[in-house]
């Protein structure tokens, strides 16, 4: 089992409202210092991220709390990108946890958990031969989705408790099954979908729904739409 430890609180003030932020540690990101130990196993260096609340306390919220876990994304999050639901699924999941409680976990996973470098490689397969997402990922040589969930339950469990019932935030089956497997208390999942939707999001919605087996309606989905991914489409939930 991974040392995963979350650090000392501090205050964000955002648009969404104000939230408490704490670090998410794994491996040797979990010991901070200045002289880095040789001796320790560095192949978790970058497994790192940050849990954010409405309570100092999350406990004290209303059961069942709400969990979004979300990956990183560059290129919606940071550069705007338009074909993405990512940077949208982030402020909805603010706002509903500034709302009703409960914590956003969030992890460098760019990628589905491939990385940036093979993330842009992925993309660029894409744009030149027109492949899905998941298409391009196994020309890499890689599965559709190569997250793991072991550290987001682990901070669900030392947030929320190890029994806690949990309302997850989520479109993708997969990442419940993935966090059930690990003990989390799952009573309920609600999908999370931005309420304004570009045409290539809605047409990446599709390539979601229909590669990864995402839960996205019928009526979110634009009537143009083939299941394709939209030029450029790469992204995460």
């Amino acid at each position: 089992m991974r040392d995963i430890r979350l650090g000392n609180p501090i205050r964000l003030t955002t648009k969404h409202g104000y939230f408490f932020l704490r670090h998410i540690g794994v491996g040797e990101t979990a010991r901070i210092s200045l002289k880095p130990d040789p001796a320790v196993d560095r192949t978790d260096i970058a497994k790192e991220g940050v849990v954010l609340s409405r309570s100092l306390n999350p406990k004290d919220d209303t059961s069942p709390f709400r969990v979004r876990v979300q990956s990183s994304c560059l290129f919606s999050e940071s550069f705007w990108a338009t074909d993405c639901d990512c940077a949208g699924q982030l402020a909805l999941a603010l706002d509903l946890i500034q709302t009703s409680g409960g914590i956003l976990i969030y992890l460098y996973e760019e990628g589905r958990g491939i990385g940036l470098r093979r993330k842009i490689e992925a993309i660029r397969l894409q744009q030149i031969e027109g492949k899905t997402s998941s298409g391009a990922f196994a020309c890499l040589g890689l599965g559709p989705d190569a997250r793991d969930y072991e550290v987001s339950a682990s901070v669900i469990r030392q947030i929320l408790g190890e029994q806690a019932e949990i309302e997850l935030l989520s479109n993708n089956g997969y990442k419940e099954r993935q966090l059930r497997d690990y003990g989390v208390n799952i009573v309920k999942r609600n999908r999370l979908i931005p309420s304004e939707l570009s045409s290539l999001q809605k047409a990446y919605l599709a390539s979601k729904r229909d590669d990864l087996g995402h839960d996205i309606p019928n009526d979110v989905i634009a009537p143009e739409s083939n299941g394709k991914d939209p030029e450029n489409a790469d992204r995460e939930d």
